[in-house]
C-alpha cells in the first residue's frame, strides 16, 4: 500500500470521526457549561460604600440625607458636601459630616447602615456629594434642593416593584428617568420587594435604579410585602431616613408626613394594622395640603 493511499485512509478516518462530534456539541443547550455567579457575593458589603440613596428627614429646601452601606469594619463613615462647581474646584471647599450608623445582620452578613442629613443649604441650588470611610468614597453625585417659593415640579410615582426586579423593573425605574429626568423626587407606594426580607431582592432594587437613587430623592411607604409575620423588614429602617412627625407607632420611619412646597405626601404603614387608625387621621393630615 503506497503511502499516499495510507494518507488519505487516515485523512478520511479523521475527518468522519469530526463529523461525528458535530451532533454532540450542537446538541446542547446554550450556557449549559455557565456557572451561575454567588448571588451572596454579587449583593454582599464591602469597604466601598454602596446603596446610596437620598431620602429626606426634613425640609427639602434646606436639607438632604444621604444613605448607603458598608460591611461591617468600617468604624466610621462620612459624607461631603459642597456647591457644585462647573469644573472640579469645588474639592477646594468640601465639608464633612459623620454619619449616624445602623447595624445589620442577614444572609450576606454583617452590614453597616449610615445616614447623614446636610444642614443649612440654600434653596433652589445645586450640590456635590460623596460618601465614604475617609479612604473608600464613592463618586461625586448632585442633587439639587427645592424652592422656598410655589413652583411646578414633577415627581414619579411608582406601584409594586415586586417581581423579578433586576430583569424588569430596572426597564421602568431607567425609562423614568430618561422620561422625567429633573423630577423632584421618585415616590415608592409598597412592595418594593415581594419578601420582606430578601437580601437579593434589596441588592436587585438598588441594582436596578443603580446612580439614580444617588440624584433624585426618594420617598417609600412599606406596603404588606415589606412585612414578614406581623414585623416591617428588617432592611426598612437601616436603608430610609425619613421623618418622625407622623402618626404615633413603635416603628419609626414607617408612617411620617413630608412636605415638598404645596404638596404634602401621607405616608401610613401597612393597611392591615393601621386601617382604623388610617381613617381617622387622613382627613386631618390631608386638610393641611390647602
Amino acid at each position: 500500500m503506497s503511502n499516499i493511499f495510507r494518507l488519505r485512509i487516515i485523512v478520511l478516518a479523521i475527518s468522519i470521526a469530526c463529523l461525528c462530534q458535530i451532533p454532540m456539541v450542537c446538541s446542547q443547550q446554550p450556557g449549559a457549561t455557565a456557572k451561575k455567579y454567588s448571588v451572596r457575593n454579587l449583593y454582599a458589603p464591602s469597604k466601598n460604600p454602596d446603596r446610596i440613596i437620598l431620602t429626606w428627614s426634613d425640609d427639602p429646601a434646606t436639607t438632604q440625607t444621604v444613605n448607603w452601606r458598608t460591611d461591617s469594619s468600617v468604624e466610621q463613615g462620612y459624607a461631603e458636601i459642597s456647591e457644585a462647581t462647573d469644573g472640579p474646584h469645588f474639592v477646594r471647599d468640601l465639608t464633612r459630616i459623620s454619619s449616624k450608623i445602623d447595624e445589620l445582620e442577614s444572609s450576606v452578613g454583617k452590614s453597616k447602615y449610615h445616614h447623614a442629613t446636610f444642614r443649612d443649604l440654600k434653596p433652589s441650588t445645586k450640590y456635590v456629594f460623596r460618601v465614604g470611610d475617609g479612604k473608600n468614597w464613592s463618586e461625586f453625585s448632585q442633587f439639587t434642593t427645592a424652592s422656598k417659593t410655589t413652583e411646578p415640579f414633577s415627581f414619579v410615582y411608582f406601584g409594586d416593584a415586586q417581581n423579578d426586579i433586576k430583569s424588569h423593573w430596572s426597564r421602568v425605574v431607567r425609562e423614568s428617568f430618561k422620561d422625567a429626568p429633573r423630577a423632584k423626587f421618585f415616590l415608592h407606594a409598597g412592595d418594593l420587594v415581594n419578601s420582606a426580607n430578601s437580601e437579593i431582592e434589596w441588592g436587585e432594587w438598588f441594582y436596578a435604579a443603580g446612580w439614580i437613587n444617588r440624584t433624585i430623592p426618594s420617598i417609600a411607604t412599606p406596603g404588606n410585602h415589606e412585612y414578614e409575620r406581623g414585623s416591617l423588614s428588617r432592611n426598612w429602617q437601616p436603608t430610609f431616613e425619613f421623618p418622625k412627625n407622623g402618626i404615633a407607632s413603635d416603628i419609626p420611619r414607617s408612617r411620617f408626613e413630608q412636605k415638598f412646597i404645596q404638596v404634602l405626601s401621607q405616608k401610613i404603614a401597612n393597611y392591615f394594622y393601621d386601617y382604623e387608625m388610617k381613617e381617622n387621621v387622613q382627613p386631618e393630615v390631608l386638610g393641611r395640603t390647602n
